[in-house]
């Protein structure tokens, strides 16, 4: 393919998580989003994988294909020092 061009979208879940927990010290819980596209979807699928073997005493939640007012309700219950990661939220379920 001649003169094409791209991104690469590779996530790193083990870096993002370690480089939020510097400058959050103080979260009490981190907060994964990933909304319902097949990127999305494969985004968070990597970075539950990337987790698996990880531990830290913060719990991980995740909050994904939901749609705008489901997830504002989620994101009630977190503090400004709380940590959010956001994968993507381009696609709803509902489109």
């Amino acid at each position: 393919m001649e003169h094409a061009t791209g991104v690469n979208e590779q996530i790193s879940a083990l870096n993002t998580v370690e480089a939020a927990l510097l400058l959050q010290p103080k979260a009490e819980k981190i907060g994964v989003i990933a909304g319902s596209s097949l990127t999305e979807q494969r985004n968070l699928a990597i970075f539950q994988e990337e987790m698996a073997g990880y531990y830290h005493p913060i719990a991980i939640h995740y909050h994904s294909q939901l749609e705008p007012e489901a997830l504002i309700e989620a994101l009630e219950n977190y503090a400004d020092r709380d940590i959010l990661i956001v994968l993507g939220y381009m696609a709803t379920p509902s489109g």
